[in-house]
């Protein structure tokens, strides 16, 4: 709970002082956090009232689920009859905030209800009652203290309301909402909605949201129309989330583009589903694909010995959860070559690289992203289909991202690592108060291969400096060391300040170097089962390597076994504050990762974890079904 608490107060202060490093550095685990929402297709914004947030024992990880944004809608008055905000009401809300961003990795949207809920339809001459501008700007502007992502005003109030709001509203951006609760003269297609979104504009929002009831089907061709209008003006404007209500008009909210308003299943009423007016965010991806909106892809997991990865089951269960109708699938090659197979697929979504090609396949990639290039190795594959704006390294990320789940010909790979963001979010988990890392902290990797290498990038983005490397054929650690001493990399953490060095230990028989501190981070990226007709490697470290005063975290990122030599000897000496963790920890918080590369869409995170410790087997068949099932029990206490 600390390191969380720690986390958000970090993103906090990032967020309201402008600190772009510190909250790239942040959001690294997750590419879609580093793109604007609105530059991406078809995302959508969970909305949950604020009363709902406040029951006892809610799961707001779950209600975020696979969404792009938390709308967060506050559904209250203020009666205490005081002027200005009440104190008990403004903590409530400021608690629900910080519930919401403790179990969140998307933006927040603060939302207050300008109008009482209705219960049935409207009749022509009825408007629903509005609350006062004072209580309407109390809380406003209590939202604009706790400093979210997107607060949104609404455009019925007066101008010097709307811009007292926006002159205050620092670096949360402003989302201009209108909502008619009768279609307006000439609906869509009039010039009343121009107006409004003119207004906005001049007013100074950031985006703006417009809805009408749908009367007829028509409306929702009427709404798309409108989108175009705006598309079409000379100078770029605000971008437009623009969509009907009612059960008609749920349509339109699935071919929305930008932040669609989706429910989540426990929010639904128990109207039949034909009455009802809003759909989740998996009947929007269904409703995509469906209607040929998207093209259903094939994702591979690419290696010469792969029929042990955990990768299909993982992803498989992910795409079937959020309503995605791809398929992951194995496909084994002894070289390189094998990778055309995949190309040459219309239908080829991205791939996941393993042993021994990470580095192989390289040299035919188009480009890479910089944490790829600068580890060295890649372990996930993307296809390229438009070529234009791909040479602007600026433009490469949301170039990508823009061509998900589209068919046809490839015309280059894009190569990325997810494997160092794994490894970098168990270091965090691992790691007690007691180890914060600091310039002094000393990291330790037993390998020399992709995964080493990527171990020893997660450490450089912590803020370790002093990094040393142990591998059997020395010649090997030598060239690793070599790979980063020679970049001009710099902690991304902990002041980011320092340069890191890495160096090599030749023997298992040396002493620890008496200049640093004994490890408390420790990675081994050996292989811990038999591979090719050799012996498994049966490593332990030395104990005179293992002497922190304050224990630290060992993680082994084998899981055939799972219970290896290694991890037997951490587990020995838990008593001194030593902490295991193997590759079922690692594997899903990359896989989240790549998930969003492949997709373009938010991990499951919560059913990557469990699926795949549930699926694990071991060489014989086997599950410690003891052992799996402690760990699903002790998932819940796992940061987002």
């Amino acid at each position: 709970m600390l390191k969380r608490v720690q986390r958000d107060f970090l993103r906090f202060i990032a967020f309201i002082t402008g600190d772009i490093a510190e909250l790239n550095s942040q959001h690294a685990s997750f590419p879609l956090s580093l793109l604007p929402v609105e530059s991406r297709m078809y995302t959508s914004a969970v909305s949950v009232p604020f009363s709902r947030v406040c029951e006892k024992n809610v799961d707001i990880e779950q209600l975020e689920f696979t969404a792009d944004a938390f709308e967060l809608a506050v559904d209250v008055t203020d009666s205490s009859g005081q002027p200005g905000l009440s104190s008990s009401l403004a903590d409530s809300i400021s608690q629900a905030v910080a519930t919401i961003r403790r179990n969140i990795i998307v933006p927040l949207i603060y939302h207050v209800e300008s109008y009482t809920t209705c219960t049935g339809s409207l009749s022509p001459s009825q408007v629903p009652l509005r609350s006062t501008d004072e209580t309407y700007l109390n809380l406003v502007r209590h939202g604009l203290r706790l400093s979210t992502g997107f607060l949104t005003v609404d455009l019925t109030r007066d101008d010097n309301i709307i811009t007292q709001i926006i002159s205050e509203s620092g670096r949360t951006r402003i989302i201009g909402h209108f909502e008619a609760f009768h279609p307006l003269p000439g609906g869509w297609d009039g010039d009343e909605y121009m107006k409004v979104y003119e207004r906005a504009k001049s007013l100074g929002c950031d985006i703006i949201r417009l809805c009408q009831p749908a009367e007829t089907p028509e409306d929702n061709l009427a709404v798309q129309r409108f989108r175009h209008r705006i598309r079409g003006l000379p100078v770029p404007g605000l971008s437009l989330i623009a969509y009907n209500t009612g059960p008609l008009g749920r349509m339109s909210r699935c071919f929305n583009p930008i932040l669609s308003p989706v429910t989540h299943p426990s929010l639904v009423t128990e109207l039949p589903t034909h009455l009802r007016s809003c759909i989740t965010a998996r009947e929007l991806q269904n409703a995509l694909y469906s209607s040929f909106a998207l093209d259903p892809m094939q994702f591979f997991v690419f290696g010469a010995n792969t029929t042990y990865s955990m990768s299909p089951a993982m992803h498989n269960t992910a795409f079937k959860i959020c309503g995605l109708p791809h398929k992951y699938s194995i496909h084994q090659s002894p070289t390189l070559r094998g990778l055309n197979d995949l190309v040459e697929n219309p239908y080829f979504g991205g791939s996941s690289v393993s042993l021994p090609y990470k580095t192989e396949c390289i040299p035919l990639l188009h480009s890479m992203s910089a944490h790829a290039r600068a580890i060295g190795a890649v372990n996930t594959l993307i296809p390229i289909r438009n070529l234009d704006d791909m040479d602007d390294i600026r433009l490469q990320e949301s170039s990508i991202f823009l061509q998900k789940s589209r068919a046809g010909p490839i015309k280059g790979l894009h190569g990325d690592n997810t494997d160092w963001i794994g490894i970098c979010n168990c270091i965090r988990r691992g790691l007690s108060p007691a180890n914060a890392i600091r310039s002094s902290s000393t990291g330790l990797v037993i390998g020399s291969g992709g995964m080493a290498r990527a171990a020893i990038y997660s450490m450089i983005h912590l803020g370790v400096q002093n990094i040393f490397v142990y591998n059997r054929t020395l010649a090997n650690a030598e060239r690793l060391a070599h790979h980063y001493n020679r970049q001009d990399l710099h902690s991304k953490e902990a002041g980011g300040s320092g340069r890191p060095t890495v160096r090599i230990i030749a023997s298992l028989f040396d002493p620890w170097p008496a200049d640093f501190k004994q490890p408390t981070i420790v990675v081994s990226g050996i292989p811990a089962h038999s591979i090719g007709g050799e012996l498994a490697p049966n490593f332990r470290i030395p104990a005179e390597w293992l002497e922190s005063p304050t224990g630290g975290v060992v993680i082994d990122l084998a899981y055939k076994p799972l219970n290896t030599p290694l991890m037997k000897q951490t587990r020995a000496l838990s008593h001194r504050g030593w902490v295991a963790l193997d590759g079922l920890d690692v594997l899903p918080e990359q896989g989240f990762a790549q998930f969003e590369l492949f997709t373009g869409r938010r991990a499951p995170r919560r059913v990557m974890r469990s699926i795949v410790l549930q699926e694990y087997k071991d060489d014989e068949g086997n599950n410690d079904h003891e052992t799996i099932q402690d760990r699903l029990q002790q998932m819940d206490g796992q940061p987002t």
